[in-house]
């Protein structure tokens, strides 16, 4: 029998295209290494791995060494998608103050890059997560960023499915999740994402359908990702939806 509060706690969110590294070579790095690219290894580890005070942590702690971190949009923007992730963890106003917090530096990001759609959608994943219909313009305008910036923007649009997923209106969710995967058909996310969204609405002949592709994508995944916390819960998923009899 599959654990359907599992199935609908994982989902495929876009962070950024981040190398593949361990915590223990992040104290090994030289000095002269860019800063952007330790920031990515920091939230890659943090994210896979549910380690979100630890990610901010270090995040605050290279913030305090180099205080030009402080006018840098892409630092800003991952600083809040870890208070924003830690926010889940906690209720009631301890969660709310994170997630107010991670708004103020989504905002700071935003008014130094009007045009980077992790900061618009940032602002729009803590609505979603409030389960608000005020999620809906930052998530539609991250998708009209991403096209801009010509990015990959599947996941994008799966947010607006998100969105409506949460509020009740899974017409309009599926729709979105659909078109989120036919945007980014080669992206194991979106499949990942269509999978849980069928699962939590009981259709399991379609979520068994889009198993099949989830698992060819996802077990060419780097073993980096696999082996994550997140990856092992994913292989759980798996592993219990083909055990689902329709």
């Amino acid at each position: 029998m599959y654990k359907e509060s599992l199935v609908r706690n994982i989902y495929y969110q876009r962070l950024v295209d981040l190398p593949k590294i361990s915590i223990k070579s992040i104290n090994m790095e030289k000095s002269k290494e860019d800063k952007s690219k330790k920031i990515e290894k920091i939230v890659r580890i943090a994210a896979n791995n549910y380690r979100y005070k630890w990610g901010i942590q270090q995040l605050e702690k290279l913030g305090r060494k180099n205080r030009e971190m402080t006018r840098n949009y892409f630092f800003l923007c991952h600083l809040g998608l870890l208070y924003d992730h830690l926010a889940l963890k906690k209720k009631g106003q301890e969660r709310k103050k994170l997630e107010d917090k991670a708004i103020k530096f989504y905002q700071k990001a935003i008014k130094i890059n009007p045009k980077f759609p992790g900061a618009v959608w940032g602002i729009g994943r803590v609505w979603w997560h409030r389960k608000s219909k005020r999620a809906l313009p930052y998530a539609k305008k991250a998708i009209k960023l991403a096209k801009q910036n010509k990015v990959q923007y599947g996941i994008y649009v799966q947010n607006v499915g998100f969105i409506y997923e949460s509020i009740g209106d899974y017409k309009s969710a599926e729709k979105w999740l659909l078109k989120g995967m036919d945007a980014e058909p080669n992206n194991w996310g979106c499949y990942l994402n269509l999978v849980g969204f069928y699962n939590t609405t009981k259709q399991f002949e379609k979520s068994k359908y889009y198993l099949k592709k989830l698992e060819v994508l996802f077990n060419k995944a780097d073993n980096k990702v696999k082996n994550s916390s997140w990856g092992k819960r994913i292989k759980q998923l798996i592993k219990e939806i083909k055990t689902i009899k329709v």
